[in-house]
């Protein structure tokens, strides 16, 4: 019923079974191809949405400028020439931000320390960089700024104030910050647990040259990542700043 069919056992190529070591080369070669198309593909995402904030970036510009010139139109007497400014900003190329005498000067830390979107970004920034020195010298400046703020007594203040020496001046404390000024550190010997005003003013004004520093890299960092001059950062309220960050997560993960 059933055709018998005859094998050639010597044209069939029999391959060994594979080695557990070869296998594991097998599969190491296989992740790490996945890690490169993984890392090439967040590069590419990443260069993608920053070439569509610039281009954001342009667009708001080019709407300013727009709501600029019909302004200039609307204020201008009929048959009065124009002033040579206004000739001269309607002659500006596109990439110019006009509206005032605009400093580029990049923001400091106090610039920006009472803007809480930003000091939250800047806190992101200083963890995910695992930067323990900074970290502690931005919570150190913080509680000193908490001790002057306080105006319901002494009590209060006393706390505060042993706090900061127990933690943060006391070299077994828990967020020790070494202040590498030879005088201050004199200073804080002698008053112990309890620096007096003058003496916390001097440690701030210690630690701020090195976290202007590290704030001005990261200042940049974000404008560049923002498509825009670090200046405007200063100039926009804390809800646009939100609404960028968002917008920002969103084109990285779409």
């Amino acid at each position: 019923m059933f055709a018998k069919v005859k094998i050639d056992i010597g044209s069939v190529k029999i391959h060994p079974a594979s080695t557990s070591s070869e296998r594991a080369r097998r599969l190491n070669r296989a992740l790490i191809h996945a890690d490169e198309n993984d890392l090439a593909k967040r590069a590419q995402k990443k260069a993608e949405a920053l070439a569509r904030r610039k281009e954001i970036e342009r667009e708001r510009r080019k709407a300013i400028r727009a709501a600029y010139a019909r302004q200039r139109k609307a204020k201008r007497k009929p048959n009065t020439q124009s002033s040579a400014h206004t000739r001269l900003n309607e002659e500006l190329p596109e990439d110019v931000e006009i509206g005032g005498d605009r400093s580029n000067r990049v923001p400091t830390f106090q610039d920006m320390v009472e803007n809480r979107q930003v000091m939250s970004m800047f806190r992101k920034h200083v963890t995910e960089g695992d930067n323990k020195e900074i970290h502690n010298m931005m919570q150190l400046y913080n509680e000193v700024e908490s001790y002057f703020a306080l105006k319901d007594g002494k009590t209060k203040k006393e706390a505060q104030v042993g706090s900061i020496a127990k933690n943060y001046l006391d070299p077994a404390g828990k967020r020790y910050t070494a202040l590498n000024n030879e005088k201050v550190t004199a200073r804080i010997a002698e008053e112990k647990d309890r620096p007096k005003s003058p003496l916390l003013r001097e440690i701030q004004k210690t630690i701020l040259p090195r976290m202007e520093e590290v704030f001005k890299e990261f200042i940049m960092r974000q404008a560049e990542e923002f498509g825009m001059d670090p200046s405007d950062l200063a100039t926009m309220s804390q809800s646009e700043l939100a609404m960028r960050m968002g917008n920002d997560q969103a084109m990285m993960s779409g």
